[in-house]
């Protein structure tokens, strides 16, 4: 969880690379929270029993949606690192709103990193296991 809420905490950083783990446990832990969100939401929904235009509802509805934005611009930034780091710039990450091609982007976030540094920066991967073996 820890390295979700780095990364989270990252979300207007475009640059660098990012290992297929902290973008996987980013997504993990991210969809937790936006699920979690959704329960809190529809429990304070059905605990105030207000309609929906009471004043709960449409706080508890404001705070959803900025949960949703604030991962959203998260998950944007740590995908734009992780094409980074198998040496794809982040602009093709808007092949993913072509519905076939997603799949391809989607397979692109599944590649291991690229060796060695890249014109991205150097391999996060490999400062990891150098840090872990020397650290």
């Amino acid at each position: 969880m820890k390295g979700a809420l780095e990364t989270f905490l990252r979300w207007k950083d475009y640059s660098g690379r990012a290992t297929r783990t902290e973008f996987w446990m980013y997504v993990l832990w991210s969809y937790i929270a936006v699920i979690a969100g959704f329960i809190a939401f529809d429990l304070i929904v059905e605990v105030t029993g207000s309609p929906p235009s009471g004043v709960i509802h449409i706080i508890s509805a404001a705070l959803f949606l900025l949960l949703l934005l604030a991962t959203a611009l998260a998950h944007l930034a740590v995908a734009v690192r992780r094409l980074h780091d198998i040496g794809i710039s982040g602009w093709w990450l808007l092949l993913s709103l072509i519905p076939i091609v997603s799949l391809g982007i989607l397979i692109c976030f599944c590649i291991d990193s690229e060796v060695g540094e890249n014109r991205f920066g150097p391999n996060p991967k490999f400062n990891d296991e150098l840090a872990a073996t020397f650290g």
